[in-house]
This record gives structure tokens, C-alpha cells and sequence, in this order.
């Protein structure tokens, strides 16, 4: 029988010695840092701007000597005292705040409130991005975002499948469901400012790989996952090579040797898109780069860059290019 345990009631009140307790810390928090260190008085008139009351000196100066006890970081000096040790130093909370502006999958709502609570955790002298926050173009309006995550995650952690709506962009530049699918989610991977889910659809027999933006109406399934043991590859070759280095454009499917001919200039390109693990042959006038890469995505990486760089090998990865470029010189009247 689950035992319970019942506490007793109790009103805290404002002037009870946790609550002052508490009070000063957030002061402390929010307030002060090492190029802005608070005196007794300062804090005392901080309180009684926040919460109505007044306290004294001496009970302040109990409350931070209980609080160093209780292991808070907080320096003494003789221009007052600050709250030293804190979760995030500034640098990682900025970094982190500047992944969240730039990261194309979080709404502008859910953007605020998540830079709001970085900077909850620093001084206000310290607040950072909150100011200069613009609603994006880049921002995406699906704000079921973090439920599909939480979603994905219990049935990753029970072992189950769910079912989902893939949605497209239409012409009024809204998400509509396109597609339903059924999958076995493995995997969440983050790569170029976007989140993907890798699962396997067993209705293909392959990995489908998923921009978790655009993923709606999920639920988790009753069936069990499935397809871990058909994978070509396993989940830390798929997402640390294929979505980060060999797949740049996200298609499933095994990489492949490809051998490029361009100019010296266009290897940051290349590191950019894949990484450092290529191999490069220099010559006077340009290079060629040795590389693997899924063929599907390679052909329109090569066609992205096709005024500077040539496919040498595989000869099907050539003659796919060919065609594309002579459709398009179609499409354009040539």
C-alpha cells in the first residue's frame, strides 16, 4: 500500500525569516554581480520595493550569513556584497540566448518567455537579448513545438510508435497536414538551426528522417517499435555522420565516395557543409576533394555551387547532374 506523508499547514508569513530569506537571495539574484555589489541598505530598500516590507539591517545580515551557510556563493567586499556562483556564466547563458533568436524552430512567443528565463538567472545589469528581440521571418508559428518533443520523448523512453501529420507550407504561408504517418521514433538530432526526428517507417522499410517543426497531431501508439534491427546503420552513424556531415540536405540512405574538382577558395564550402574529414589533392590552378556523401544530397549541394564546382566521380552522380542542369536550362529558355 503506497504510504503518504501529511504535512502540517503552515501561513508563511512576510516577516517570517525564510521568506526574508528568499527575498534577499532573488535581490541578490536579480540585483547584484561583481561589478555590482549591494550594501545592507540597498537590499533592505530593494525588499521594500518588492515586497512591501521593511526589514532591518541586522535580520539582512542574518539572512546572508544563513545563507553562506547553506552553501550560496555569495562574496563579501567593502563595497557590499553579490551573488557569485550562478548556473550559467555570462558567456554560456549569452550563447545560449543567441542559439534561441537564430534557432528557426521556436515561435516568437516561446522564444521571450525561454531568453526571459535565461536572464532570470543573472542580474538585470547582465540581461541580454530580451531588448533587441525582433519578431523573425525565420521564426516558425508552430507552437505545439515543445509538446511534440515531450511527445517523441515518452515514446522513445516506453518503446513505442506514434502516428503524425506531416505538414507542408502552402501558398497563404501557413502549415498544413500533408501526409500521415505511422513511425518508430529513435532519435531527436539538431542540425542546421532545425530539430529532426530519425525514426523507421516500416510501410518503406527505410529511415524517414522528419523536421520536428513540422510534425502535428502526434500520439503515441499502442505498438511496439520496430526497425532498429533493419537500420543499415546504427542511431550514432546516422545522426553524427549522415545528419551533421554526409547528408547535408537530410536524406536517408548510405554515403558513398564522391570526388570533387574546384577551385582552392571553395574548401571552406566544403568544411562547412561536411566537415574536416575529407581528403584534398592541390594542383596549380584548383584541388580536388575526396569526400563521402550520400548521392541525393550531393546532387543538390553540387547544384548549389554548380558556377565553381565539378562532379568528377561516380559517373551516376555525374550524369544525374547533366540532366538536372539541362532541365533547367529548359526551364529558362535556353
Amino acid at each position: 500500500m503506497k504510504r503518504t506523508r501529511i504535512y502540517e499547514k503552515r501561513e508563511l508569513k512576510r516577516t517570517d525569516k525564510t521568506f526574508l530569506c528568499f527575498a534577499v537571495l532573488n535581490t541578490l539574484v536579480r540585483h547584484s554581480d561583481e561589478e555590482h555589489p549591494l550594501t545592507q541598505v540597498q537590499i533592505v530598500t530593494i525588499i521594500e520595493e518588492t515586497y512591501g516590507i521593511e526589514p532591518n539591517r541586522k535580520t539582512v545580515g542574518d539572512c546572508i550569513r544563513t545563507l553562506i551557510d547553506l552553501d550560496c556563493h555569495i562574496e563579501k567586499t567593502k563595497k557590499g556584497c553579490y551573488l557569485e556562483g550562478r548556473l550559467f556564466e555570462n558567456p554560456e547563458r549569452i550563447f545560449l540566448i543567441d542559439f534561441l533568436l537564430t534557432n528557426r524552430d521556436i515561435c516568437p512567443s516561446y522564444t521571450r518567455d525561454l531568453v526571459d528565463k535565461l536572464n532570470g538567472m543573472a542580474s538585470e545589469d547582465c540581461a541580454y537579448g530580451s531588448v533587441k528581440y525582433k519578431k523573425s521571418a525565420r521564426k516558425s508559428e508552430n507552437k505545439t513545438f515543445f509538446y511534440t518533443i515531450e511527445v517523441i520523448e515518452y515514446a522513445i523512453h516506453t518503446n513505442r510508435q506514434v502516428s503524425l501529420d506531416y505538414g507542408h507550407y502552402g501558398t497563404d504561408v501557413k502549415l498544413h497536414p500533408m501526409r500521415s504517418h505511422v513511425v518508430s521514433p529513435y532519435r531527436l538530432v539538431n542540425a542546421r538551426q532545425h530539430y529532426y526526428l530519425i525514426s523507421y517507417d516500416h510501410n518503406i522499410r527505410d529511415t524517414r528522417v522528419m523536421c520536428v517543426e513540422k510534425i502535428m497531431n502526434i500520439q503515441v501508439e499502442p505498438a511496439m517499435r520496430v526497425g532498429l534491427d533493419k537500420m543499415e546503420y546504427t542511431l550514432e552513424q546516422i545522426a553524427e555522420g549522415i545528419m551533421n556531415n554526409e547528408s547535408p540536405y537530410m536524406y536517408s540512405g548510405k554515403a558513398e565516395p564522391v570526388k570533387l574538382r574546384m577551385p582552392k577558395r571553395m574548401i571552406d564550402y566544403v568544411v562547412d557543409w561536411f566537415g574536416t574529414d575529407i581528403r584534398v589533392e592541390v594542383d596549380e590552378e584548383d584541388c580536388r576533394v575526396h569526400l563521402n556523401a550520400n548521392l541525393r544530397s550531393m546532387k543538390y549541394w553540387a547544384l548549389q555551387f554548380m558556377d565553381h564546382v565539378e562532379v568528377l566521380e561516380p559517373g551516376e552522380l555525374r550524369d544525374s547532374l547533366r540532366s538536372s542542369i539541362s532541365n533547367g536550362a529548359r526551364v529558362y529558355g535556353n
